[in-house]
């Protein structure tokens, strides 16, 4: 049916905004949703194993990790990999403290990135440039606040040998059950963990998620690392997937990784990866649509990318929606079904965070309280991405790390 819009008033045209950015959520929810629900009852097929051991150059970057990353190297070099099958090296980033100290100590080889590094991006740039012409078959970053599990090496050697190009880990969290905060972000990789395994099964390229991943050498010396914007993980996903290289997603490759505790932390850690989605979408967008294949890995990262911007529409028009109903129909009715249905949302979400912490083998009674403030830890993202929308970060900033565990004090 046409829509006349010269005699459409605004309530009208107020009303049909709102439809149709109900039906893009609606389309978003199908999306993910249906690939998610297939995968968690299909096996995975069974990879070949292989006997083969590649090369790897494990890359850490670092900032004055003084308190963190005698850890990590620790952690490493149990690897239950040869250990003349991979070499650690630590990128030097303006660090003032004993950093480089403590990695030499540890036995690690040092690269000093230059004055012109701005980001974590520039400096893996800078790193796969020094070691171009050294026999490696494949790169593993961290960053420098994680601790590694012993099979991690071994784990991401079988998706090397099954033809992956790009991998990425299962993200875990070393501080999960400190507060609310840590909790949440737990939960927000747990439920990223199940996404990437769902559509792997599916035959669905998955993501980077920042730390944990691989990628062949032989990538990078053809395509280079052109990364420009402040989240670079998701930026080098549609690299990747542009470029007709799904990624791989290895369950059994783990790595524990610190999550913010203070909220002045996190908000400015999210303000970052929010303005990186915006600039992922402003860059990508137009072209993630070239190709004929892995249409849906590219329909998801637009959709991600996009998300922010659509997130921002929806609550807009919805909040203009209530006023609107609240004026026609009285505050009172507004507050009655208003209230009906954040509670039914806030049930929803407990119960699928308490489905989602089972499911990653996690005690959901140890959790509980971070459960129940989820749907609170989500909410806190909407203002950060209204403030990005017109004033995003400008430059990558350091969060600090405080989570002095070792591999051994880590329970899975």
């Amino acid at each position: 049916m046409e829509i006349d819009f010269d005699v459409v008033g605004s309530e009208d045209m107020l009303q049909i905004s709102y439809y149709i950015l109900f039906t893009l959520n609606v389309i978003y929810a199908v999306h993910f949703a249906t690939p998610f629900i297939i995968g968690l009852f299909k096996k995975k097929k069974e990879s070949f194993v292989s006997k083969n051991e590649c090369q790897f150059a494990i890359l850490i970057p670092a900032r004055n990790e003084e308190f963190v990353i005698g850890n990590l190297l620790d952690s490493l070099a149990h690897q239950n990999y040869p250990k003349e099958k991979y070499q650690i090296y630590v990128l030097i980033n303006h660090c003032t403290d004993q950093t480089k100290k403590i990695a030499n100590k540890k036995g690690a080889n040092i690269i000093d990135c230059p004055d012109t590094v701005r980001s974590k991006g520039d400096v893996l740039q800078y790193a796969f440039s020094s070691l171009q012409k050294e026999p490696i078959d494949a790169y593993l970053i961290f960053d420098a606040d994680n601790v590694v599990h012993p099979n991690f090496c071994k784990c991401m050697n079988q998706s090397y040998q099954n033809g992956s190009q790009v991998a990425q880990a299962f993200r875990d969290s070393k501080n999960s059950k400190v507060n609310w905060l840590s909790g949440g972000y737990s939960i927000f990789y747990y439920i990223q963990n199940i996404y990437f395994e769902t559509r792997r099964k599916l035959g669905i390229s998955a993501s980077l998620s920042g730390t944990g991943w691989m990628v062949k050498k032989s990538m990078i010396d053809t395509y280079g690392y052109p990364m420009t914007t402040l989240l670079e993980d998701l930026e080098y996903s549609a690299f990747s997937v542009l470029h007709n290289k799904p990624i791989d997603f290895v369950k059994n490759a783990i790595i524990y990784d610190e999550q913010p505790t203070q909220f002045s932390t996190s908000w400015r850690q999210r303000k970052r990866w929010t303005t990186g989605a915006y600039q992922c979408f402003k860059k990508y967008w137009h072209i993630l649509w070239k190709g004929t294949k892995y249409k849906i890995s590219k329909l998801d990262l637009f959709l991600i990318f996009f998300s922010p911007l659509s997130q921002v529409l929806t609550c807009t028009v919805g909040l203009i929606n209530l006023v609107y109903v609240g004026l026609k129909y009285g505050f009172f009715h507004l507050l009655c079904s208003g209230t009906i249905v954040l509670l039914i949302t806030y049930a929803t979400i407990c119960l699928f965070a308490a489905f989602v912490v089972q499911y990653n083998e996690k005690n959901p009674s140890q959790m509980r309280k971070t459960i129940l403030l989820f749907p609170i830890f989500l909410s806190t993202w909407l203002p950060i991405q209204f403030i990005c929308l017109f004033k995003g970060v400008k430059q990558w900033e350091k969060i600090e790390h405080k989570s002095n565990l070792k591999i051994e004090e880590i329970s899975r």
